[in-house]
């Protein structure tokens, strides 16, 4: 890789100016002087310098980051402050899995629902009776400064982006955009003054009386009148849907059934957008400022208005790395600016511990017709995020069907392949799942890529970009989950 721009730090650890004197690095490297750490990214190395006289040594140049907080992208750049001129050395974003949190919380709550149950049935069989657990749950209470797992997760990779940089550069302030949306002027841009008071739902007393008004008191299926009318959400509550009119429809009691039995289509023509990603950014904004502070020795803040007008006045794209570049111009306010490292660095959040896919994979329990190969279902009942039939739903579906033959599920353990090939002894780990960030040697050169698959069957492992390498190639794993660089 070509480098740009070397991040530095000493022997002891803490970050040094960086510099784009590659020669100076190489020599040093050459020499024993300094190592090569790794890679932020294609052309930005990370260096340590191994000679006692950078142990003491001063940082003059001011350093910060800039951060455009997002539900699923955060914006962010590294900025050099020098005689009022703004230097962008760098800038980014970081892609996070924050939508797919409350679906993690549903399958950890599936899991430890089971596994005490099957606790709770070996006593029984054990000692004729099941011990329960002393209720501790109910002696729990929330903090004042609790929040949701979503906002917690929010607010921690925020804080983690400051830390993650902070190893590498002397940062010493950040600049924020400090945004609360708007929710009435999301889904009306045109709204004014009084017209908040008066929102669609004025003068009824439930939602469900405005939603029947709207809809005329009829089915908008079948059409029917006059008979009892119940309301339906178009997208459930299970799957992210909200309680508000946009997401409610009237149906009557046959259509609301066809409905969730799948006979039926809801109609979806009503505007139904999601809120959710603002309503979240909006609950933790406040929290992401007071756990950055601790971090830096100063913070500066700007508007998303500002960073609106600034867009405009430039005519520049709407992206989540150059908001983060304009927040530090509007909080800065410098004379002159310049950016030195024009490819934005993209990062992403990858889960720190390995999942159950990686150390075993667990079979479900499989229903065969007789004398057929072809699998009908899945399971007694559907577990979370099955998408094949269960029993109950085969069963349900066709009350006269052939006799079934079983299949019981059951948890295959991922084979060691350290064991199994001698050559690779040393080199493979037990496993190498998504989310790994390994070194692997391609035309006698060190490289480096973030792990998606691992086919141990076939010798060859697929990376984030979709590059395959072969086995033989593989170096060593350096970092598993957390913050990566996509190479």
């Amino acid at each position: 890789m070509k480098t740009e721009l070397t991040l530095v730090v000493n022997r002891l650890g803490r970050p040094l100016s960086p510099t784009r004197r590659t020669d100076m690095i190489r020599k040093k490297i050459k020499r024993g002087l300094a190592r090569h750490i790794g890679w932020l990214h294609n052309g930005i190395r990370i260096v340590q310098f191994l000679e006692e006289k950078y142990d003491n040594r001063v940082v003059t140049d001011h350093f910060g980051i800039a951060i455009d907080p997002g539900y699923k992208h955060i914006g962010w750049s590294i900025y050099k402050l020098q005689n009022k001129k703004l230097t962008i050395l760098f800038l980014g974003t970081l892609e996070l899995d924050t939508p797919n949190v409350t679906e993690r919380m549903k399958e950890r709550a599936m899991y430890r629902r089971l596994r005490r149950r099957f606790r709770r049935l070996k006593a029984l069989r054990k000692f004729g009776k099941a011990k329960r657990r002393i209720p501790r749950w109910k002696n729990r209470k929330r903090t004042e400064k609790w929040l949701t797992p979503t906002g917690t997760y929010l607010v921690r990779n925020h804080v983690n982006l400051v830390k993650m940089f902070k190893k590498w550069l002397p940062i010493q302030e950040v600049c924020i955009e400090y945004a609360m949306f708007d929710m009435q002027e999301i889904q009306n841009p045109n709204i004014y003054g009084w017209q908040y008071q008066f929102g669609p739902t004025k003068g009824f007393e439930r939602v469900r009386q405005y939603v029947l008004y709207r809809d005329k008191y009829k089915c908008q299926i079948c059409g029917i009148e006059n008979v009892p009318l119940q309301v339906h959400h178009i997208v459930p509550r299970s799957q992210g849907g909200t309680d508000r009119p946009d997401n409610l429809i009237t149906l009557c009691e046959q259509c609301h059934r066809k409905v969730h039995n799948g006979e039926v289509k809801c109609p979806t023509n009503i505007t139904n957008q999601s809120l959710r990603s603002t309503g979240v950014l909006n609950s933790c904004m406040k929290r992401i400022v007071e756990e950055i502070i601790p971090e830096v020795s100063n913070i500066r803040w700007t508007t998303g208005f500002d960073t609106r007008m600034f867009r405009r006045q430039y005519d520049l794209p709407k992206r989540h790395d150059l908001d983060s570049y304009i927040i530090a111009y509007n909080c800065i306010e410098p004379e002159t600016n310049d950016l030195l490292y024009r490819e934005s660095v993209t990062l992403v959040k990858y889960r720190r511990h390995p999942s159950r896919a990686a150390t075993a994979r667990v079979e479900d329990r499989k229903y065969y017709e007789d004398g057929s190969n072809k699998c009908v279902a899945k399971n007694r009942r559907k577990r979370s995020g099955q998408v094949h039939d269960s029993l109950q739903e085969y069963l349900k579906k066709n009350r006269s069907h052939p006799p079934l033959r079983v299949v019981p599920g059951r948890i295959v353990r991922r084979v060691d392949w350290t064991k199994r090939k001698r050559a690779f002894r040393n080199t493979i780990p037990r496993f190498i799942a998504r989310g790994a960030l390994i070194e692997y040697i391609e035309n006698n050169r060190r490289k480096y890529g973030v792990a998606k698959t691992f086919t141990p069957n076939l010798f060859k492992i697929t990376l984030e970009t979709g590059k395959e390498i072969k086995l033989r190639q593989f170096s060593r794993v350096l970092k598993f989950g957390g913050i990566l660089p996509v190479f």
